[in-house]
């Protein structure tokens, strides 16, 4: 699953949506999505993708600490997941199930696009 934010207001048009989704997209946990839901509703085992084009940022900070950055805050959205479901225990709508819990593994997220590779190529 490709996993980013976004800002909680929907832009006014669609032109100002298509440039938000292509080339100003928030780090997981900084935007108004709820991601521990939507994380808690998709089974626990599957692979996610960071795909976080910020092409403001990208005029003054690289891509590496970019990628740092996006692995930072999609590991906080995943411990907050952890952490609801350590203390609040199995919701009753879903009784013994065990989907609550997400663990990172190291190289189980994969940045897949930067803004360097979104570029045109030179001819």
């Amino acid at each position: 699953m490709q996993f980013c934010d976004v800002p909680a207001a929907i832009p006014p048009t669609m032109d100002a949506i298509l440039a938000e989704a292509r080339g100003e997209r928030l780090f997981p946990g900084e935007g108004g999505v709820d991601l521990v839901g939507l994380l808690r509703a998709v089974p626990r085992d599957l692979p996610l993708s960071l795909e976080v084009p910020t092409l403001t940022l990208a005029k003054t900070v690289g891509a590496t600490e970019r990628a740092r950055r996006a692995l930072a805050a999609t590991k906080r959205v995943l411990a907050q997941l952890d952490n609801d479901s350590t203390t609040s225990g199995p919701s009753p709508s879903r009784k013994g199930d065990r989907r609550g819990s997400r663990r990172l593994r190291e190289g189980s997220i994969m940045i897949i696009k930067t803004h360097e590779d979104m570029a045109p190529p030179r001819c």
